[in-house]
C-alpha cells in the first residue's frame, strides 16, 4: 500500500514546496500553470450537461 501512495506524496509535497505550484511531472515535461479567473472551462460544460440532462429528465415525467 505503501508503494501505490508514495509517488502521489512526492509529487504533492514538490507542489506544495514549490513556488509556482509546479509537480515533478510538469517539471519533467516542462509545462507551465496558467492561473485563470474562472476556474475549469470543463467544470462549467459538465455543469451545464448535468442541467440539461436534469431538464430532459423533468420534462420527461
Amino acid at each position: 500500500m505503501l508503494l501505490l501512495i508514495s509517488p502521489l506524496v512526492i509529487n504533492a509535497g514538490i507542489a506544495f514546496a514549490d513556488d509556482s505550484d509546479r509537480t515533478f511531472h510538469d517539471r519533467v515535461a516542462d509545462t507551465v500553470i496558467v492561473p485563470t479567473r474562472r476556474g475549469i472551462s470543463l467544470d462549467l460544460r459538465l455543469k451545464q450537461a448535468w442541467q440539461e440532462v436534469k431538464y430532459y429528465l423533468r420534462k420527461r415525467q
